[in-house]
């Protein structure tokens, strides 16, 4: 069993080809295969949207795409990995946690907010169109605002995912944000990552078994449970562990690894439906195994897709106002006569280009005027505090 070893840079445009000492932290740099990986996760969580309208009787085109409701996880995978790369290379450092903080802080806080601004105003459409009220909806409460506003919503049932849809991600992120610092140490102590990871998920599952115990759900029946962090930590913790193991996995017969990462996807959507106690947290854990796979793979090939790392890079803000643009094509296609009505596959194909296309075309001017300068902000804030010390 290998220790806990610094890893990983994989280099923007060239095959690994060594172990552990090909791979050399760096918080600073781009990675393509990072952005690769975002980019198909965005896609996916794009695609799944646009097949709600489809019946799973009508085409497989539904099985397909609903598969996209995995892209969170594929996520959750990619930033486990892309934060200990960055605390690797940080940690130590003179107020390594508070520049981590803030990091973190305004990568995520600015375009969410303006996510929240957003939909709250898009409400009142909404509103007016299906009760004729010039108001906003009711979920959107001061408290259930000022829950997401303090990233605090993933835990609480009416605040979790109603006033920026898809919220839910984000509270889980942020929770795993503030977990993320002590789980790094430990496993730097421990120096046992497959071990510990081992322990970390028997907890995972022993703490979303009582937290279903202690309120009277599962997280079959109940979205708010499965969404929440108690039932997405094991996907953060995989994604970790994935991080300690990239440089072996880098390194195996692609082929197998191709295999290895459809057995694991396989197995995840075999597990979902099993009549079992937790089926899905376990479908969950083969979920990310599979994309840990999929991310080794993608690290090691000369992927020079252009627009997809592209895409991957205005991920986030697709994220936040995808669901706007799902609302105004799926109005259009719907309302009254509209369009394509009569031939619902063409419709959510057409649904998917027009969305990704409108979505990708915003989410560049965000990304511009809004992420980039947050993360700016950031920066010039941490090194005027560590001008200071």
């Amino acid at each position: 069993m290998p220790e806990l070893v610094p890893v990983i840079n994989i280099a923007q445009s060239d095959k690994v080809s060594g172990g552990p000492s090909s791979f050399n932290a760096s918080a600073d740099r781009r990675y393509p295969w990072i952005d690769s990986l975002r980019g198909i996760a965005i896609l996916m969580v794009i695609a799944v949207h646009t097949s709600h309208g489809l019946k799973a009787s009508e085409s497989l085109l539904k099985t397909i795409f609903g598969f996209g409701g995995y892209g969170v996880q594929l996520f959750f995978v990619a930033s486990a990995m892309t934060l200990c790369m960055s605390l690797e290379n940080n940690y130590g450092k003179p107020r390594w946690l508070m520049k981590y903080a803030i990091r973190r802080y305004f990568r995520i806080a600015p375009m969410y907010y303006v996510g929240i601004v957003m939909y709250f105003f898009w409400s009142f459409a909404k509103n007016y169109t299906l009760n004729g009220m010039l108001a906003p909806l009711p979920q959107y409460s001061l408290g259930n605002i000022l829950a997401n506003v303090f990233f605090i919503h993933g835990f609480i049932p009416e605040a979790y995912n109603n006033i920026v849809p898809g919220g839910w991600s984000i509270g889980a992120e942020m929770a795993f944000y503030v977990l993320f610092p002590g789980l790094f140490l430990l496993y730097r102590i421990v120096q046992r990552p497959f071990f510990l990871s081992i322990l970390l998920l028997v907890g995972c599952y022993l703490l979303i078994s009582l937290v279903q115990q202690g309120l009277g759900q599962t997280i079959a029946n109940s979205d708010f449970l499965y969404f929440n962090i108690t039932n997405q930590l094991q996907v953060f913790i995989i994604g970790m562990l994935g991080f300690f193991y990239l440089p072996l996995l880098c390194k195996q017969n692609p082929t197998l690894l191709v295999l290895a990462t459809i057995l694991c996807l396989a197995l995840g959507y075999f597990c979902w439906s099993l009549p079992i106690h937790n089926a899905r947290f376990l479908a969950l854990v083969a979920y990310a195994c599979g994309f840990v796979g999929l991310a080794a793979f993608v690290a090691t090939r000369q992927f020079k897709v252009t627009l997809l790392v592209e895409i991957g890079r205005r991920s986030f803000s697709m994220y936040v106002v995808h669901f706007l643009f799902m609302n105004i094509i799926d109005y259009s296609f719907n309302h009254g006569n509209g369009l394509l009505t009569a031939s619902p596959n063409l419709k959510v194909l057409v649904h998917f280009g027009f969305a990704v296309a409108a979505t990708y075309w915003v989410a560049g001017l965000t990304k511009r005027w809004i992420e980039d300068p947050s993360v700016q902000f950031g920066a010039r804030l941490i090194k005027t505090l560590s001008s200071r010390t």
